[in-house]
């Protein structure tokens, strides 16, 4: 039997909207509460329509400006957001793996793969 999981669309919205008055400086550095409340996030965001998906993402793309001063939290977002729209949203999805792939070109010197941390992170709070 299947579960029917209930989105809340202000839970959701507070998920993203947490991360725009974060009293931690970097809330997306290891194990910070950005990435936890984002784990949750894409879990919530699995059951919501192409057309909600991608109103959610905008929402995510408008905090994240808010973000690119920190090398890390950028790229950990970028990497949320090219995980979720992937398979669902093809344009987004290319959009963002092209920016990730640019600024990892660019020179990542801390040689991480942001990615696979954002990856593990939802695995572990599905």
């Amino acid at each position: 039997m299947s579960e029917t999981i209930e989105v809340n669309e202000s839970e959701i919205l507070r998920l993203i909207n947490n991360q725009r008055v974060e009293h931690q400086k970097c809330a997306f550095h290891s194990r910070g509460s950005g990435l936890g409340d984002f784990a949750k996030l894409e879990f919530l965001l699995r059951t919501v329509s192409h057309s909600e998906l991608e109103r959610y993402l905008e929402i995510v793309d408008d905090m994240r400006s808010g973000h690119l001063g920190c090398y890390f939290c950028n790229m950990k977002i970028l990497a949320f957001c090219e995980i979720t729209s992937d398979g669902r949203i093809p344009d987004r999805f290319s959009a963002y793996k092209a920016e990730y792939e640019m600024l990892i070109g660019e020179g990542d010197r801390f040689g991480r793969n942001y990615r696979e941390e954002v990856r593990e992170l939802i695995w572990e709070n599905v």
